[in-house]
């Protein structure tokens, strides 16, 4: 058994080693283009700082790479996490001084084999200072998942339960004709079930990969809001349609 455990975990190496080596070596994979990518966005959406002036501060940015293979084919996603720092924010009681991000994004991209796919970029909440992007491969598919962790207002901490909030987003994208269209998105607020923001069939819709509004996940929550799809939570004792993940999406 012990030499079985040995030989597994040296094919599991292995194989983790030939992921990497895989996509340094792929001619398609261009982590640079979305690295740049994200520096264009960033200079076309300067943050705005307390007095009403363009931040002086330059943005960051942050590299993320995933692997995989499944079947021939060796996936390689990027995904460039940009935010600038703004003011210093006060708070009372037990929380300190924070920093707050006058501009919060993700960029992305990702190599089938010998194929590049573009992505886009995205605004995310300038108020959550834990944001999560994760990239997963299928065969036909390929899922972008998204958590943001913020902190709750008194009256949702109240009806949660807890100061802090977390909510997530779930984009499903499909091949089309050479390029990914979105298919599905998912989102959730803390405990709350599953709204079904968007559904390619039942909206009548074609959104590429390639191509999506930087406020889209805004977007189509509002959309979904306004024609009834997504359900209604109650806070306060008033019925509020998404008003929970609003807090999400907000862009200040």
């Amino acid at each position: 058994m012990r030499r079985v455990g040995l030989f597994l975990g040296l094919l599991c190496f292995l194989a983790h080693v030939a992921w990497g080596v895989g996509c340094k070596t792929n001619i398609n994979y261009h982590p640079d283009d979305v690295l740049e990518q994200a520096r264009d966005f960033a200079q076309k959406n300067h943050g705005l700082n307390s007095d009403g002036d363009h931040s002086t501060l330059d943005p960051q940015f942050v590299l993320e790479e995933s692997h995989m293979v499944i079947g021939k084919n060796i996936y390689c996603g990027a995904v460039v996490r940009g935010y600038r720092v703004g003011n210093i924010i006060y708070n009372n009681g037990d929380r300190g001084t924070t920093a707050g991000l006058d501009l919060s994004f993700m960029c992305f991209g990702f190599a089938k084999g010998s194929k590049w796919y573009k992505g886009s970029c995205l605004m995310l909440n300038e108020e959550a200072p834990f944001s999560e992007i994760g990239m997963e491969f299928k065969k036909n598919a390929f899922l972008l998942h998204l958590r943001e962790d913020y902190r709750a207002c008194a009256d949702e901490a109240d009806r949660i339960g807890r100061d802090n909030g977390i909510n997530r987003a779930h984009f499903t994208f499909k091949p089309f004709k050479g390029r990914y269209v979105l298919t599905t998105l998912d989102v959730k607020s803390n405990d709350d079930p599953i709204d079904p923001v968007y559904r390619q069939k039942r909206d009548h819709m074609k959104i590429f990969m390639d191509t999506m509004e930087k406020n889209i996940l805004q977007d189509l929550v509002e959309r979904c809001e306004n024609k009834g799809y997504c359900k209604e939570v109650m806070i306060n004792g008033e019925a509020k349609s998404g008003e929970n993940f609003r807090a999400f999406v907000l862009l200040g």
